[in-house]
């Protein structure tokens, strides 16, 4: 439950626009974020560092820049899940091959 109160309070801060808001401290320790169909085009820098994500949906977010996206998610070390339907990737980068 408390995971998803927190993937909430995500959600919200980035629908507003308010990226800079997200309080990294809050987040570090989640273990699956679905961030699908929220407009955006890139990750807040820190995602990086929240080394225990699992699971990401990022389905349905056209406007993802997706090298980008995918320099964040490569440090990443338990992600096992990233799900990116409808995002407009024609291919994968080769490092992720």
């Amino acid at each position: 439950m408390k995971q998803l109160l927190f993937c909430f309070f995500l959600l919200t801060c980035i629908r507003s626009s308010a990226q800079e808001a997200l309080d990294y401290a809050k987040i570090k320790d989640a273990q699956e974020l679905n961030l699908s169909n929220l407009d955006i085009d890139t990750l807040p820098s820190y995602i990086s560092a929240c080394t225990r994500l699992k699971r990401i949906n990022l389905s349905g977010n056209r406007k993802i820049k997706v090298l980008d996206t995918f320099k964040k998610l490569a440090k990443l070390p338990q992600l096992e899940v990233l799900q990116m339907d409808y995002c407009n990737l024609f291919f994968l980068p080769a490092a992720i091959g």
